[in-house]
């Protein structure tokens, strides 16, 4: 059988069923491209993707969008208001349908107000009217905005109703309150009068001065069509400020306590307000105060401001709700104190709520005698008499107290030093015992070599130097430390290796024969030597009970001591010679 072309078909079909017939195939020129059914031509017809072809399908007729409607149409709002502008697209079925979300959306002055895509608008920065526009498939829709400013409603004057004296000054402050729910000061802005020039003046900063005659005056403030007017009383006699007493008080929790409130009048008098005054509590959780100004029972702990106010005078006081210290414990007790020796003491509150705390730098401390002993705010002691004394630690309105007994110091010959072990074994020192660094005698030089130690010292006792490393001064702990490193970094006389003797090695130059151990010293070539009261020498001491005290040794008495770092001894550089 021959074939029939599948064109030639459909002609004849075409033909045989007229005009309305529909071609049996057709090729869509864009995928999922919709056709609107018409005069029964292929191109009302619908087919399948892009290059394909199959059974054509008639489609439903499309919507056209007709119109854009922006709602609101029209509106006035206060700068720096924040609008929300809707589109509704209306369309050729006479359906209607929110299509806020996909027009384009345009405002004619973004300095007035600017609009986003989701048609959201926030004014700018300037007043004025702007057209808000809505676009979409060549369709526009349009609304009118207009920003102002915000208005004025009223005017406000503080302070409320001030009393003066002949004389004296009230500065007045002017708020504007605005519809939009805000305050701006427009002291400077307002236009300022006086019912009575007699009574009051005002300039046009808000100061007001009270005038010759006694009376009431009505200051006035003018801006923008809206007044505000406070009375002010003209008196012989005016309220300045108040007072409340106590002014920084501390109770426990349940307590009560009488507040006091006193005027302070211009003419120099005083006066009783607390029953006149109006008390009240910043936080009446932690306390509470009633119209005659006692706080009956304090709630909860915390802090509180109590205020008492008399017209526009005000006057406050801080009250604190805490445990309340009920006893101090100072330790040691029933000490005793050598001369030129150190004792801490320490003391504990114990509170109300059962908890305890550490005051030892927070008290105040005393010493009944300071000839016998003298205490430092940190609490330690420093012997100096022989005697009893109390030492006190008080804070607040309680004190604790122990004895301290004062004893004659200690004349302690170190047990480690061997000083005159030699003279005592029958052992004779070197002859000579004091060299220069050479082994030659006298000593000339700067340095003395100890023959018998080895050790090597400064001739001069008492810091010698250069000036850069500030010589020849008591210094203290640190000082002292300060200044050897100084003498190393500047290789003094040759050596970069000073230090601060031990005792051991200072106490080895005496001879406790003599009199005065350090006296004979003197008289080995070496200069300066500090032999008297007070005048002591730093040690390098690595071990001390407090990491506040150093040890110092007098060599006046050959003794060892502990001191505060502190305060300032001397200084005596040595090192290893041999």
């Amino acid at each position: 059988m021959k074939h029939v072309p599948c064109l030639a078909v459909a002609l004849i079909l075409a033909l045989m069923c007229g005009s309305g017939a529909v071609a049996a195939e057709k090729r869509v020129s864009a995928p999922g491209a919709v056709v609107t059914a018409g005069s029964g031509t292929a191109a009302d017809l619908i087919g399948a993707d892009q290059g394909k072809t199959g059974p054509a399908t008639l489609a439903a007729p499309a919507a056209k969008l007709l119109s854009i409607i922006v709602e609101p149409a029209k509106l006035s709002v206060i700068r720096g208001t924040t609008i929300q502008f809707n589109a509704t697209g209306k369309f050729s079925d006479n359906t209607a349908k929110d299509i806020t979300s996909s027009v384009t959306w345009k405002s004619s002055d973004t300095k007035v107000a600017s609009i986003n895509p989701a048609g959201i608008v926030t004014t700018g920065v300037k007043q004025g009217t702007v057209v808000v526009t809505a676009s979409f498939d060549k369709k526009r829709g349009s609304a009118t905005l207009t920003v102002t400013v915000p208005k004025l409603v009223s005017i406000t004057i503080t302070p409320a109703e001030p009393y003066l004296s002949k004389g004296m000054t009230q500065q007045f402050t002017a708020t504007g309150n605005y519809s939009d729910k805000t305050t701006q000061d427009i002291t400077s802005s307002v236009k300022w009068s006086s019912s009575s020039a007699n009574v009051v003046t005002v300039k046009p900063s808000g100061l007001a001065t009270a005038g010759a005659k006694l009376g009431i005056a009505s200051v006035t403030a003018s801006f923008d069509g809206k007044r505000g007017a406070v009375k002010l009383v003209v008196t012989l006699q005016a309220l300045v400020s108040i007072t409340v007493k106590p002014a920084d008080m501390s109770i426990d929790k349940g307590a009560t306590l009488q507040f006091t409130a006193t005027g302070n009048y211009s003419d120099k008098t005083t006066k009783d307000l607390t029953s006149s005054a109006k008390w009240s509590s910043s936080d009446t959780t932690v306390a509470a105060i009633d119209p005659a100004g006692l706080v009956k029972a304090a709630v909860k702990f915390g802090t509180t401001t109590v205020t008492a106010s008399v017209k526009s005078k005000a006057g406050s006081a801080i009250l604190t709700v805490a445990p309340t210290l009920i006893s101090i414990d100072v330790t040691p007790a029933d000490m005793s104190i050598r001369q030129r020796t150190v004792l801490q003491f320490k003391a504990k509150g114990t509170f109300s709520d059962g908890s305890s705390r550490d005051l030892t730098s927070a008290a105040t401390w005393t010493s009944g005698a300071p000839s016998v002993a003298v205490i430092s705010a940190e609490g330690l002691a420093t012997g100096f008499g022989v005697g009893p004394t109390t030492i006190s630690a008080t804070y607040g309105n309680k004190s604790g107290s122990v004895r301290l007994l004062g004893t004659p110091r200690e004349i302690k010959r170190p047990c480690d030093a061997g000083e005159n072990e030699n003279k005592k074994e029958f052992v004779k020192w070197p002859a000579p015992r004091f060299t220069n660094a050479d082994g030659t005698s006298p000593v000339t030089g700067s340095v003395v070599v100890d023959q018998r130690t080895g050790l090597m010292w400064t001739v001069d006792s008492n810091a010698p130097g250069p000036a850069s490393c500030v010589p020849g001064a008591a210094k203290t702990l640190q000082g002292a430390i300060d200044y050897i490193a100084c003498l190393n970094t500047n290789g003094y006389l040759g050596y970069r290796d000073w230090r601060l003797p031990n005792r051991k090695e200072l106490f080895s130059l005496l001879d406790y024969e003599q009199a005065v151990p350090a006296a004979w010293v003197s008289t080995q070539g070496f200069s300066n030597v500090q032999d008297y009261y007070c005048y002591d020498y730093w040690l390098s001491a690595p071990d001390t009970p407090s990491k506040d005290l150093g040890i110092f040794a007098d060599l006046g008495y050959g003794a060892v001591y502990y001191s505060n770092k502190s305060r300032s001894y001397y200084v005596w550089p040595v090192r290893a010679g041999k």
